[in-house]
């Protein structure tokens, strides 16, 4: 028994002399600290804001915890080129305080465990050590360095930004030194600490979230041996922290965050006097980052009340926000007149410091800056343009106001109530309810334009709040609620423009209940055969919910060949948005084998052909599978001229721009003249942004002469005024039609339907008249680059590698130009 205890009596003492970690029991280390974070972009213009701490830390290590203590802290900031960083002074602030408060670690086996910090401690001090506290761990046993399978491993490590996998590779200079590397990616955590809004599920054209861009971090450890053989001391760490915030043109160049923290040995020996650390209560099970305002439940949103919970920054008092918004539209005026793609427009603060300072005003606080600008007609267009880019609940409420109260015209009526929904940050059933009071006759509400704007921003609204929004989903009576008043609305509607505003607003709902009771009116006779294309593509979201009926309803249109053109190719087109699988593939193979109607026969090759064979990855749909079934058919000619689905490739390497246009034109069986032209635009910033916009023309009564004229016109001249003659010479037509001619045209962007105008042959006459058409492009132009630029649909806030919180996904150049500041210096 005595020669037991005497065997554990070893073990013991043998597990005691193995050290693991960076920090040996009973000493004392002083290092120098510094952490600074850049932030800038290289093209057009090299700009960046730099900020930076120095100072000393000490820690104090002793069996399964460390004491530390940040001291002589100065502060540094810099906006300027990158280049002059080396030159900032660094002074002594207040602030700093608190950040020289003590903390705890518990350790085990070199990992942290614990945090403890004062009670009082304010939450950036925290996360500030919190990102020092990441590099500190080694959870690794020194004597195995050199071994060779220790050369490399990966380790789960807590972080700063959420539990990560994390590489160690060791090299020895067989000196008695060591370099340990460390890395890490962000794709490769769990956990992350972030906040940010999401209106739509938007992803870049592979699938992969629109704010998933690189994040890595890589920390250089020198070691050398300790007082004991099996212990190590740091003499020096580095960790470098890269994240891209965005990409934008030209040619995809990021908005770029670095962070960085340096520690360098000073001097170690033994432990002698304590830190006076008292009061350190305040536990943290983790070392990620944490934000300061919690996100209201549904219940809970006030839609009254500034949204500060969308920004981990310090909010400030809503009088020194009103006191800013009139000089930052001034400012913003100057910038009107620039070209849309100038390069000092690109990286502009302007727009974004509007959209972000009125992103923070309360809904008191919007109507104070109305009124302050009320009889300046500039500023006044300003704001209302502005307005609904924020995204924010008090900007909806306000927009519903100005409507009501006829502040605004029917024109910039119906462009804010449509984008609102667009980027909604935080939908809510509060919010449709308090939004009904637009479906309600009022005296403000007079065009039946904007009633038809109301109502499919009304679906459109419906839709984020209740299918849109992963996180919080509409109560089920809420749904059934509304699935029924879109149906009723639908079904009681009179004429064809009320009929297509209704089917509009129940598509953009996206409510199963609602869409599942339009598949009897895909049948023949139901509805008019002007409206039947839209009611088959409607149904496309049942393809997801309930795809037996889906295809129940769409495949017997595809093969009835009794049908006519244009209703097959809605079937058609549908199916393949619906994303075909190899069984439905085949089926569609087996038609083309047997189909006698050429129009049909040229838009399914078209569609294959434009899938497989376009280069970009923003339409390409190619599969093995795909592919081989198209090769059985290889051998049939397609003509330009019968109904097709074609894809171009561009790109503009001077802006940027990139992407690919699909473009889709459906004749009838009666004349060689057009019935629908189709387009879908990618407005590629880089491969993990764009915009993506489509835009549909249904026309009637179009003479077969305009045929002859379209196809004179060479692709490569088809500039504005080429498309001016080609309208005035289809006009004086006319009087040769066998039906009076119209057109609809329908807007959609990321899944939704924002606008639908249903055009008269007078109204395009007088369209043509003067520089309206040209003026009509100009402005559809601009809102394109606001599209674009702006963004809006998702961002995310998360942190640095020193605690410092960023935003990540915005597609606004503008914020290369953000300055920091301290105090009013």
């Amino acid at each position: 028994m005595a020669r037991l205890d005497v065997l554990i009596l070893v073990l013991f003492l043998t597990v005691r002399c193995k050290a693991e970690g960076l920090f040996e029991d009973g000493q004392e280390y002083q290092y120098s600290y510094q952490a600074y974070t850049i932030t800038g972009v290289r093209e057009p213009t090299l700009f960046s804001s730099s900020f930076g701490i120095r100072g000393n830390l000490i820690i104090q290590k002793q069996p399964g915890i460390a004491t530390l203590k940040l001291s002589d802290l100065t502060l540094g900031m810099h906006n300027g080129p990158e280049t002059l960083f080396n030159t900032i002074k660094f002074l002594k602030k207040p602030d700093l305080a608190s950040l020289e408060k003590p903390f705890k670690l518990t350790f085990l086996n070199g990992k942290i465990t614990g945090f403890y910090t004062d009670s009082w401690d304010a939450e950036w001090s925290v996360n500030f050590k919190k990102a020092l506290a990441t590099n500190l761990q080694m959870d690794f046993y020194i004597g195995d360095i050199g071994k060779e399978e220790t050369a490399y491993m990966r380790i789960v490590e807590d972080t700063i930004s959420g539990t990560c996998n994390t590489s160690y590779s060791f090299s020895d200079d067989g000196k008695g030194r060591f370099l340990l590397f460390k890395q890490r990616t962000q794709r490769e955590c769990t956990n992350i600490p972030s906040i940010g809004f999401n209106t739509v599920e938007t992803t870049n054209c592979a699938g992969t979230p629109q704010d998933d861009l690189l994040a890595t971090t890589q920390s250089y450890y020198k070691l050398s041996r300790g007082t004991a053989s099996n212990t190590v001391k740091a003499e020096s760490i580095s960790s470098l922290g890269f994240q891209a915030l965005q990409l934008y043109p030209p040619t995809g160049t990021p908005f770029y965050n670095r962070a960085n923290t340096t520690l360098l040995l000073k001097s170690l020996g033994p432990l002698t006097k304590p830190i006076a650390a008292p009061g350190l209560t305040k536990h943290y099970a983790s070392l990620r980052y944490i934000f300061r305002n919690p996100m209201p439940t549904p219940d809970g949103i006030d839609l009254t009340r500034e949204e500060d919970y969308f920004t981990p920054e310090e909010p400030q008092s809503q009088l020194v926000l009103r006191s800013k918004a009139v000089p930052m539209l001034t400012k913003l005026k100057s910038v009107i007149g620039w070209s849309p793609l100038n390069e000092e427009a690109l990286i502009d603060s302007s727009t974004s410091d509007c959209i972000q300072l009125m992103s923070a005003l309360s809904l008191e606080s919007l109507v104070a800056v109305w009124k302050s600008i009320e009889k300046d007609d500039d500023l006044k267009n300003l704001y209302v343009e502005i307005l609904p880019l924020t995204g924010t609940n008090p900007a909806a409420l306000m927009i519903k106001g100005l409507i009501l109260g006829g502040k605004i015209s029917d024109i910039e009526a119906q462009r804010t109530v449509a984008l609102i929904p667009y980027y909604l940050r935080m939908p809510s059933e509060k919010l449709l309810v308090n939004w009904e009071d637009l479906l309600k006759s009022s005296s403000s509400i007079k065009t039946k334009e904007l009633r038809g704007a109301i109502t499919l921003a009304f679906g459109h609204l419906i839709g984020v709040t209740c299918t849109g929004n992963t996180q919080r989903h509409c109560k089920a009576d809420t749904i059934n609620k509304y699935a029924r008043i879109l149906y009723d609305a639908f079904k009681s509607a009179k004429t064809h423009q009320e009929m297509m505003v209704s089917l509009i607003a129940l598509r953009n709902s996206k409510l199963v209940p609602a869409i599942e009771r339009l598949v009897p009116h895909t049948k023949s006779g139901s509805v008019s055969r002007a409206l039947r294309p839209h009611v088959i593509f409607s149904i496309q979201l049942l393809a997801v919910s309930n795809r037996e009926k889906f295809l129940s309803a769409i495949m017997p249109i595809i093969h009835n060949t009794t049908e006519t053109t244009e209703i097959r190719v809605a079937a058609i087109s549908t199916l393949f948005r619906a994303k075909p699988n190899l069984i439905e593939l085949q089926e569609l193979v087996g038609i083309i084998e047997d189909e006698t109607n050429k129009e049909v026969l040229n838009f399914i090759l078209t569609t294959f052909r434009s899938y497989t064979g376009s280069k970009n990855s923003c339409l390409k749909r190619s599969s093995a599978d795909l592919e081989l079934l198209i090769r059985r058919v290889d051998h049939l000619k397609t003509d330009f001229f019968l109904s097709n689905n074609r894809a171009f490739d561009f790109h503009d390497e001077k802006h940027g721009f990139g992407g690919g246009l699909q473009l889709v034109t459906v004749y009838g069986e009666d004349s060689r003249a057009p019935l629908i032209i189709s387009a879908k635009v990618n407005y590629r910033l880089s491969e993990h942004r764009y915009a993506p916009l489509e835009v549909m023309i249904r026309l009637e009564g179009v003479d077969e002469a305009y045929v002859r004229f379209f196809r004179k016109v060479d692709p490569k001249d088809f500039k504005l005024d080429v498309l001016k003659d080609l309208l005035q010479k289809t006009l004086k037509i006319a009087p040769r039609q066998k039906a009076p001619f119209k057109m609809e045209i329908i807007l959609r962007s990321q899944g939704y339907d924002l606008l639908y105008h249903h055009m008269s042959g007078d109204e395009l006459t007088s369209l043509m008249e003067g520089k309206a058409l040209k003026d009509l492009i100009s402005r559809g132009f601009k809102l394109t680059r606001s599209m674009v630029m702006l963004g809006g649909q998702k961002v995310t806030w998360t942190a640095n590698d020193i605690g410092i919180p960023v935003a990540v996904g915005m597609s606004n150049p503008g914020f290369s130009r953000h300055q920091l500041s301290y105090g009013d210096q």
